[in-house]
């Protein structure tokens, strides 16, 4: 693990933890953005909770290559910002979070992560109600998942598919 920097508003709020396992729910929906990988997985579950992200993909001759295309994608759409190989510094990642404090650039990013998980923005005000993108009072991922896995069910329905 590698160490927390000495900022103190930095060793105030950052957790590095080695192994998140069924707890990763939880850090989701108490998150304002993600950091980690581009895995199918982790790029997925971002996009479809609107969590901007932050991704670091493997690449490499020992890499089958999806990540960086995943990064590319998600990126592409403006719901990611990509640190790899020589871009990658503790410096660029501050950058990168950064980018994310201003409230056009995170609302954006919001949006581009529901539009490439084919979530709508009429499906996403249905599921939130009053709730602003960036609200406190996000509800759990769990349930905002299975609010729009409902939303899906019902719309094929009335279209008969």
């Amino acid at each position: 693990m590698s160490k927390i920097p000495d900022d103190p508003v930095v060793r105030a709020s950052y957790r590095p933890l080695s192994y998140i396992g069924p707890e990763i729910a939880d850090i989701y929906a108490a998150s304002s953005i993600i950091a980690g990988r581009a895995g199918a997985g982790t790029v997925w579950e971002a996009a479809s909770l609107g969590k901007p992200m932050i991704l670091i993909p493997l690449s490499g001759p020992g890499t089958r290559g999806d990540q960086v295309e995943n990064a590319a994608l998600a990126a592409r759409a403006g719901a990611a910002a990509v640190l790899e190989g020589a871009q990658l510094s503790p410096a660029t990642f501050a950058d990168a979070v950064k980018k994310y404090l201003h409230r056009e650039t995170y609302d954006s990013a919001v949006r581009a992560c529901y539009s490439i998980a084919g979530i709508s923005a009429q499906t996403v005000r249905a599921l939130l109600g009053d709730r602003d993108l960036s609200s406190e009072k996000q509800m759990p991922s769990a349930e905002f998942i299975a609010r729009l896995l409902l939303a899906r069910f019902e719309q094929q329905a009335k279209e008969g598919t």
